[in-house]
């Protein structure tokens, strides 16, 4: 990308004015146009320095900066309360300088207040934008998961940031350095082919099979990892994902299962908002991820036939009842949707763990699946169909996309 670009900053800078001033510093020796946004409760001496004033950022919201700050003078919420209101002030600066075109990458620098901010202010931003977060307070349990944007880069401060030093000047400067690198390496983004997602485990072989198709048939198919960070989602919302194969609903299964993989909220939601054409499978419904270690499970769950994935995960196998927890989270879902959608159900098996032969395996189960959803889905928008091959099955690859294409010829 070339030529000058937009570097939006958000810093706390009653906390972080010396290091605010020295990134707005850096952004001009690479050439591009700095907009240093305060995000913070009271004034500093580097208060000046800032483009967008604290005092702008409450007005955004409709505050004042004596209102923002009345809790911590009174005893009420305090700093707390007062860095919440001014959260919501810069998401909205934020997203009016989206709205303007005057943003192409994002820095934010902080502490646990300042992260808190630039997490919050991050979350929903764009894809297209890149993002660098500086904190003090990276990779501890301070940031809990699903905290910022999914496609933020998140970097260790090494050194509180108290000032500029040796070693602050040097990781402010690699925080820089990456985000001006994204922003001038970036082209712009030109899709050339629809993008069809789709969804799997590493057990999933049949994804990198469809996205084979897909791209011999005129798409380009891109493949997500169903790990819960709703990065499909996400890129359903903003409109850059054209259709969906999902064909993993471990997400859903952890959920209803207390497992270790996040993500149940949205899943299955956007594509069946935004209307897309959706081939939806049930896959991975045997079973769900536990990273906590055998001696903390639950006797009922430590008596289950479980498998040892690798040193971080274990797969416990799901009962009948989850099963149909699941299915009934799965149903209330695809009943919303908006857009023509099929259900297809593998009546060899969801996962390379339930072949014949493998641990999890039950013939009765997909049966029983397909029988839930003919009976249950009342969508006019959906159909449910069943093939005689396994997941993992060439066939049901070639039948996946092929019914995809069905839909997406249609809509």
């Amino acid at each position: 990308m070339a030529g000058k670009q937009h570097v939006v900053i958000v810093v706390t800078m009653d906390t972080k004015g010396e290091e605010g001033k020295y990134i707005k510093d850096l952004i001009l020796e690479k050439g591009h146009i700095p907009i240093l946004v305060d995000a913070g409760v009271f004034e500093s001496p580097y208060s000046s320095d800032a483009d967008i004033t604290n005092k702008a950022v409450a007005q955004s919201v409709g505050l004042t900066m004596e209102k923002v700050r009345e809790g911590k003078r009174v005893g009420g919420a305090g700093e707390g309360e007062a860095i919440d209101l001014m959260i919501k002030g810069a998401v909205t600066v934020v997203q009016q300088l989206l709205k303007e075109g005057k943003m192409q990458g994002i820095l934010c620098i902080g502490g646990s207040m300042g992260t808190s901010v630039g997490m919050t202010v991050m979350k929903d931003i764009p894809f297209s934008i890149p993002k660098v977060m500086l904190s003090t307070v990276a990779f501890t349990p301070l940031i809990p998961f699903g905290a910022g944007s999914i496609d933020q880069m998140l970097a260790q401060t090494i050194a509180d940031m108290r000032g500029l030093n040796t070693v602050t000047r040097m990781t402010i400067r690699r925080g820089v350095d990456a985000l001006c690198g994204m922003i001038e390496g970036q082209e712009k983004t030109v899709k050339q082919k629809p993008i069809v997602g789709i969804t799997g485990l590493g057990g999933h072989r049949i994804v990198e099979y469809c996205a084979d198709l897909l791209n011999q048939k005129g798409f380009e198919g891109v493949v997500f990892h169903s790990i819960g960070v709703n990065s499909a989602e996400k890129l359903i919302k903003e409109g850059f994902v054209d259709g969906m194969l999902d064909l993993c609903i471990f997400e859903l299964v952890n959920l209803v299962c207390g497992g270790d993989v996040a993500g149940a909220d949205e899943k299955l939601t956007a594509g069946c908002e935004k209307g897309i054409p959706q081939l939806i499978s049930a896959g991975a419904i045997d079973f769900f991820a536990w990273s906590r270690g055998v001696d903390a499970m639950p006797p009922e769950i430590r008596k289950r036939k479980f498998e040892v994935h690798n040193p971080m995960v274990i797969l416990v196998p799901t009962n009948d009842e989850e099963k149909s927890a699941v299915l009934d989270l799965m149903i209330e879902r695809v009943n919303k949707a908006t857009g023509p959608t099929i259900i297809l159900v593998p009546l060899g098996g969801f996962s390379r763990l339930d072949k014949k032969g493998m641990p999890f395996h039950d013939p009765s189960v997909p049966r029983r699946v397909y029988e839930e959803f003919k009976k249950r889905i009342t969508n006019n928008m959906v159909q449910v169909r069943t093939i005689d091959a396994h997941i993992n099955d060439p066939l049901f690859g070639e039948t996946a996309v092929n019914s995809f294409i069905e839909l997406y010829n249609k809509n």
